[in-house]
């Protein structure tokens, strides 16, 4: 998602929020790292770093009129997931690393591997959105209510190519700008569910509560959204991930190593206008993090001093 906001940007000559550090905005709801202000621009266009969510914090920065994009994953994939990126020895966590044996169980079972409110691991949708460190009913009530007036669409992981058509829709944006090739994506190994038991299952419901409310309410809110849709938009989802299909194809073939300037032409359809996919696309669509937000400081002048890269 990120890539793809920053190809937007990046083809509008628009500007984006960035701080001093590589890649983060705010670790926390309360305040955020200092701003870098470009030379080259006025103003923000984008927020789309690591950051936990303030709409007080936000809308100080971005124009009156910005719509508010979110994406959840269902917590029990989301956990798994984070105990196995955060496992890695070049990405450890000093409190998962300490985890003995099965991480996934025995996060779980063992409470005291993880006793904060919050962590990598506990509700960790919860406190990207700001909820507060509270399990009161009215509270947490409250803090939906007022998150399903902001974000316009909140994505779903487990439909992701849904999700985008949806999104577009809403945006006005074209297929062109949400096309994509799945990158930073984990290869099936590691942990999985199959290392839980039904116990343990029904035990990290209750242990992730805040994430299920989350996840559940935006689950319930995406296909009230999409099914109010015009009727197209299930042909829509399938035109699109034959163009996905297309661009992969492409992206990945042989003739990107020959340097062949030949790109993809898409046809129009009735949810497209024609467009081309060049291999410099296919190069800024795998483009890793750091590397595109270096690109993008030095094109409006965000640059990020020497002493503060990694």
């Amino acid at each position: 998602m990120q890539n793809m906001f920053f190809r937007f940007g990046m083809a509008r000559n628009l500007s984006f929020v960035f701080t001093y550090h590589p890649n983060y905005f705010s670790r926390e709801a309360s305040r955020h790292l200092p701003v870098i202000r470009p030379r080259f621009r006025n103003g923000y266009d984008i927020l789309c770093n690591h950051a936990v969510f303030n709409i007080s914090t936000f809308s100080r920065l971005l124009p009156s009129d910005t719509r508010y994009i979110a994406i959840v994953r269902d917590p029990l994939d989301l956990f798994i997931s984070s105990v196995n990126f955060f496992s890695q020895k070049s990405q450890l966590i000093r409190y998962i690393g300490a985890v003995p044996g099965n991480k996934v169980q025995n996060l779980i079972r063992n409470h005291r591997y993880d006793m904060d409110f919050f962590s990598y691991t506990k509700n960790a949708m919860a406190r990207d959105f700001g909820f507060p460190k509270s399990e009161d009913v009215d509270i947490v009530k409250n803090k939906i209510g007022e998150l399903n007036n902001i974000f316009t669409v909140v994505l779903l992981v487990e439909h992701f190519d849904e999700s985008l058509i949806l999104m577009k829709r809403y945006l006005s944006w074209k297929v062109r700008d949400i096309i994509f090739i799945a990158n930073n994506v984990r290869k099936q190994n590691g942990y999985s569910i199959n290392d839980l038991s039904l116990l343990d299952v029904n035990t990290f419901r209750n242990r992730n509560k805040l994430d299920y409310v989350v996840y559940r309410f935006f689950f319930e809110r995406f296909w009230r959204q999409f099914e109010a849709e015009s009727n197209d938009i299930h042909m829509e989802v399938l035109n699109f991930k034959k163009i996905l299909k297309e661009v992969s194809a492409f992206c990945n073939s042989d003739s990107i190593e020959q340097n062949v300037d030949e790109p993809l032409h898409m046809l129009e359809t009735r949810w497209n206008e024609q467009f081309n996919i060049t291999y410099d696309d296919c190069d800024f669509m795998i483009k890793d993090e750091l590397t595109f937000i270096e690109i993008l400081r030095a094109k409006q002048g965000s640059e990020l001093p020497r002493r503060f890269r990694g």
